[in-house]
């Protein structure tokens, strides 16, 4: 909780949070599902904004904190442990926004169509994901595409360039994470997948992308995290608005 709460991560605060509540625009009034909600960080900022929210996620020690913290300060969120691809009996909403979620559940087609159904005709899919073209990729241990650097440790020293490789070898993958501001390490797994992937699965889902932004850092973020720096050169990630289509 320290790194989430505690304003370490930096790529949410200063990049793609600003970015995805941009693209999702005004919520007051709108029923709203948070795919993929984990702690509840954004889930609270659409409720103040307004919303009728309702979040899942598939961890059940993050919907515990979650639902710690609307007994502390209630802001009328319903909370529920659900898998990303199967959320049963919810809906129908007006907007389905999930921040940097997408990509890590395992069944992510099944999210995306899922997020298709819920929706109301004219709903929303608004979700931002690592940018398929330029994701951070490990296999095997070893990085086969990401920031190389100087020194050439990964995360370690200044970047130099940025490495694309076996763009087209989807699937699921691991990748080392170090939580600034903590002594935690793990492992996170993530799917990788190309462009094609993503909008195929948004078409056979009923779902018309309106929208594609390459979010660019706050010149704030620059200025707390100088690491940020280099996302003015390669996106990190991509916000997509998706509208389901009437027929």
């Amino acid at each position: 909780m320290r790194f989430v709460r505690g304003g370490f991560d930096y790529y949410r605060e200063h990049l793609n949070s600003p970015a995805m509540l941009r693209v999702i625009g005004p919520v007051r009034g709108l029923d709203v599902l948070d795919l993929g909600c984990g702690e509840g960080y954004h889930a609270r900022i659409l409720a103040r904004r307004g919303a009728r929210v309702t979040g899942v996620d598939a961890t059940a020690g993050m919907i515990a904190h979650a639902k710690e913290e609307e007994r502390r300060r209630p802001l009328g969120i319903r909370y529920l442990v659900r898998d990303g691809a199967r959320p049963q009996g919810l809906g129908p909403f007006d907007l389905v926004a999930s921040f940097m979620a997408v990509m890590d559940i395992q069944d992510y087609r099944g999210a995306i169509r899922e997020a298709g159904r819920v929706l109301r005709r004219d709903g929303h899919f608004v979700f931002s994901i690592p940018h398929p073209c330029f994701d951070t990729v490990f296999r095997g241990g070893r990085m086969v595409s990401g920031w190389v650097r100087k020194g050439g440790v990964p995360h370690v020293g200044p970047a130099l360039y940025f490495r694309v490789d076996d763009y087209f070898r989807t699937g699921l993958y691991t990748m080392p994470w170090i939580l600034r501001g903590t002594d935690a390490r793990f492992t996170n797994r993530s799917w990788h997948f190309t462009l094609t992937d993503l909008f195929e699965g948004l078409s056979t889902s009923g779902l018309v992308v309106r929208r594609l932004v390459e979010p660019k850092p706050t010149k704030k973020g620059v200025r707390v995290y100088p690491g940020l720096a280099k996302v003015n050169r390669i996106p990190h990630s991509i916000v997509v608005e998706a509208v389901k289509a009437t027929r």
